[in-house]
């Protein structure tokens, strides 16, 4: 089902789905490779990949099958002028066509074409290194603060100044908050995923000074994360459990790749940054 609707939407972009499936996923693969990427990084003739993309097209002929998509979606829009018109046809599809396209193309040249970022033939290359190597140019401040926000709607209480009751569309709801104290989250009766949530509601202790160990043993609380100085006293505790983590939160490092400052915008020190991180470790 995934496979079909992924078709029918490459296809309504005329996008020949099955083609962009393949060169994709050995872009992602060979990223930054002189011989292994066929996207952005032409192979070079005399390599294997270069023989092998050389004779694929051969074989594939004009009309892969991926472009079967893009023959019925031509099909649509012709039926669809000889409907309606041509202009409307150009004016509710082709302008829109042309902006979108237009910006994939453009962004994703800028995040491939970076010059200061070398490219590596074997045996020299591996996996990390074209990725370590990949800058990717922002996208705009917009579509930046949109990926750090939370969607909530402006019928919520207070949203002209302070929202105090926020309306979200998640498994839980807004409930009783009592700031540095407790927090109460019931559960979302029309919550779109069947079955869920499990929970009637969730209760969270924001008490940051408290023992949270004594709430465990208590039974206030089902999950806490406790210190090491508590950890013999909740072992001690028939009716618990411990499981270790390596982490319950997470931090980033960012750079500022738009306007860095010395010594980050020398890329050999990001770089160095980026490979001296274990990240299988903080995995």
């Amino acid at each position: 089902m995934r496979l079909l609707w992924a078709f029918l939407l490459h296809s309504l972009l005329l996008v020949p789905y099955f083609t962009w499936q393949h060169s994709h996923a050995l872009h992602h693969a060979n990223r930054n490779h002189l011989e292994g990427g066929e996207t952005h990084v032409l192979p070079r003739a005399e390599s294997w990949m270069g023989r092998v993309v050389a004779g694929t097209r051969r074989r594939l002929g004009p009309w892969p099958f991926g472009n079967l998509g893009v023959l019925l979606m031509l099909l649509a829009l012709g039926l669809a002028a000889v409907q309606f018109s041509l202009a409307q046809v150009l004016c509710v599809y082709g302008l829109p066509w042309l902006v979108v396209n237009a910006w994939l193309v453009g962004y994703t040249w800028l995040q491939h074409t970076e010059t200061d970022i070398p490219h590596v033939s074997s045996p020299e290359w591996t996996w990390a290194m074209g990725a370590l190597e990949t800058v990717d140019h922002p996208y705009g401040p917009l579509l930046n603060l949109l990926s750090e926000l939370w969607i909530v709607a402006p019928e919520s209480e207070g949203w002209a100044q302070t929202i105090r009751l926020p309306i979200g569309t998640g498994p839980f709801r807004f409930g009783r908050w009592q700031p540095n104290v407790s927090f109460n989250a019931p559960a979302f009766a029309q919550y779109w995923q069947p079955g869920l949530p499990r929970a009637e509601a969730v209760d969270f202790s924001l008490r940051d000074d408290s023992d949270l160990s004594l709430a465990l043993r208590a039974g206030d609380l089902h999950i806490a994360r406790v210190g090491y100085d508590k950890l013999s006293s909740v072992r001690a505790d028939p009716n618990l459990e411990v499981q270790f983590m390596k982490d319950t939160t997470w931090w980033f490092w960012s750079f500022n790749n738009r306007s860095p400052r010395a010594p980050f915008n020398d890329i050999r020190v990001r770089q160095a940054v980026a490979f001296m991180l274990d990240k299988p470790e903080f995995m």
